[in-house]
């Protein structure tokens, strides 16, 4: 497997799941329906959030809500701006 490194505002980990133990979780807890996103996908939705990928509508990430070809589009463009793989 490809190795890597997760940047946080604290330090540098290993895995995605190293980065939301550490600080992660503080990051979803801002938004009032935090608790509706799965357990499995918290992680990685915490550092989208951290990253400025998703933003929600400020107060909430809405994670059950459908996703538009605009709001989709917006991701990718966003992750793009990220330089991933680059």
């Amino acid at each position: 497997a490809a190795s890597g490194h997760i940047s946080g505002e604290k330090g540098t980990y290993a895995s995605v799941a190293a980065w939301y133990e550490a600080e992660g979780s503080s990051v979803l807890a801002r938004f009032i329906d935090a608790s509706d996103v799965g357990s499995m996908h918290a992680p990685y939705t915490a550092y989208l959030v951290h990253r400025g990928v998703v933003t929600g509508d400020g107060a909430r990430l809405m994670p059950a809500s459908d996703l538009s070809r605009a709001q989709a589009a917006v991701l990718i463009v966003r992750i793009g701006l990220l330089g991933v793989g680059s």
